[in-house]
């Protein structure tokens, strides 16, 4: 069986890296009950890949590709989804690594949104 996950700690941050699959690898979340409904992960990735989460309605974030930069990644629950006590992630793709260094559970307060400027150049 081929492990497509593994611990990794690199000076003084410890996050999880995932090997993502066209059938998916799959990791859990444990104690993560909250009434926030905005919540962020803090992650690295070498391409793009899908987040399959469940939470109470399952749904899927597209994790972009931040060219091995820590970015963050915000999502909203809807009125039926809920952060529960155990949560399975999924991460679907064509060989992506996905990095998730931690899940920030009062996005909604303490990250905001880039700004654009008007006027940028493409």
């Amino acid at each position: 069986m081929r492990r497509n996950s593994a611990s990794i700690r690199e000076g003084d941050v410890s996050f999880v890296r995932v090997q993502a699959t066209g059938q998916g690898s799959k990791i859990a979340l444990v104690g993560s009950a909250v009434g926030d409904k905005k919540f962020g992960f803090r992650i690295r990735t070498n391409g793009t890949a899908k987040l399959q989460m469940n939470l109470g309605i399952d749904d899927t974030l597209t994790l972009p590709d931040t060219k091995g930069q820590w970015k963050y990644v915000t999502y909203a629950l809807d009125d039926y989804q809920f952060l529960g006590e155990l949560i399975y992630f999924t991460v679907k793709g064509a060989g992506t690594a996905v990095e998730i260094d931690h899940m920030n559970i009062k996005a909604g307060e303490q990250l905001t949104p880039p700004a654009l400027r008007q006027g940028m150049k493409h």
